[in-house]
């Protein structure tokens, strides 16, 4: 199988996406067409409740097209997530910025540290889909899904609001779809972890379509919110359905909004963590956002995207999940040169696996 990563083209941030995929169950292959980036993917006849822009023919959901709109895609992930030049990119010590979206300015992302020699951080084991408590502990998992909360309740309480976050409400919600996943199989002690899985069927079901500005969408949107919300604060709404035990996490949280994710978790380790102060400075910051990292890497591999039986792959899932946990170790000791490494590490096989999927 192969995959334009961006986490690990784009840490695949930069729109360090990590590689570009949604769920599949068959083989992609190798493309080298080029066309035009798009932003969102209209849902098709075979799409999944839950799941946000899965539209494709199987025979073409690993093919790099163009759609009606002159829109280029990369299967189901837009290619506008991926880096243009994923080794042009600029000194690993200087920071590129340019202007998002939205009109404020972002770093990119930086070219890798090489490899010291004698050293390979590409480990060859596929992922498993257990020992999730190694990769974040109940309390880091429940600080987190607490941060979206904070995030996602303001900007869902007024249509103002709403509409000026556009952006940025997807990949918080898909996150929480996933760490709800996770808190469900996770072997520490989570006060919500009996109705996790409600949660991330709630939060699957805010992604569930492309969202669009007004009214009518934030009231959607803030009406399943405050179904989660009770549901954490464990009063949850009696009437919910029960949720399925077959499905999978990338049924509820789509690939590309996860790759925004960890692009923003790259982006600010290495904007506010580069240097050795800053490092120290930040200790707090690159615990909560490695230990994201690491869960996001596994997530990739074993969450229902096509990728559980490609070992290539999973070694690239590894060595973004396994650069998360040595950041995180890092923090333990203070040493500033293990967590560069690991974050160049994570980088250089979001590049790698960007090339060999392309």
């Amino acid at each position: 199988m192969r995959l334009l990563s961006p986490v690990l083209a784009c840490l695949c941030v930069g729109s360090m996406v990590f590689m570009g995929c949604n769920r599949a169950s068959d083989t992609p292959a190798k493309t080298g067409k080029t066309t035009a980036p798009g932003t969102a993917l209209p849902p098709s006849s075979d799409s999944k409740p839950g799941s946000q822009n899965t539209a494709a023919t199987t025979s073409g959901r690993w093919e790099v097209r163009t759609d009606s709109e002159g829109r280029k895609w990369f299967g189901n992930v837009p290619y506008d997530v991926f880096f243009d030049d994923p080794l042009g990119v600029a000194n690993d010590n200087d920071t590129v910025v340019t202007m998002s979206d939205s009109g404020t300015a972002k770093p990119e992302i930086p070219a890798a540290t090489p490899t010291p020699q004698g050293t390979d951080p590409t480990p060859t084991a596929t992922p498993s889909a257990s020992g999730w408590n190694e990769l974040i502990s109940a309390d880091a998992l429940d600080a987190e899904v607490k941060r979206i909360r904070n995030f996602l309740n303001p900007k869902l309480q007024s249509v103002g609001q709403y509409n000026s976050n556009l952006a940025m409400i997807p990949q918080q919600v898909a996150t929480l779809a996933v760490l709800a996943d996770v808190a469900s199989k996770h072997s520490g002690e989570i006060s919500w972890k009996a109705d996790a899985l409600y949660i991330r069927d709630l939060a699957g079901a805010m992604n569930a379509k492309p969202l669009q500005r007004g009214a009518k969408f934030q009231r959607e949107l803030l009406g399943l919110y405050e179904q989660i919300s009770d549901t954490l604060n464990r009063s949850r709404p009696s009437d919910l359905p029960e949720p399925d035990a077959d499905a999978v996490v990338a049924d509820a949280a789509d690939m590309g909004f996860l790759m925004k994710r960890i692009e923003q978790s790259y982006n600010e380790m290495k904007t506010n963590a580069g240097s050795e102060a800053g490092f120290r400075e930040s200790i707090e910051m690159i615990q909560r956002e490695a230990a994201l990292l690491a869960v996001l890497g596994k997530v990739i591999s074993v969450g229902g995207y096509g990728y559980n039986d490609d070992e290539e792959f999973g070694a690239y899932a590894l060595t973004l999940s396994g650069s998360g946990r040595q950041m995180v170790e890092a923090t333990a000791t203070e040493t500033f040169s293990e967590y560069d490494t690991a974050l160049s590490a994570a980088y250089q096989a979001c590049n790698q696996c960007h090339m060999d999927y392309n």
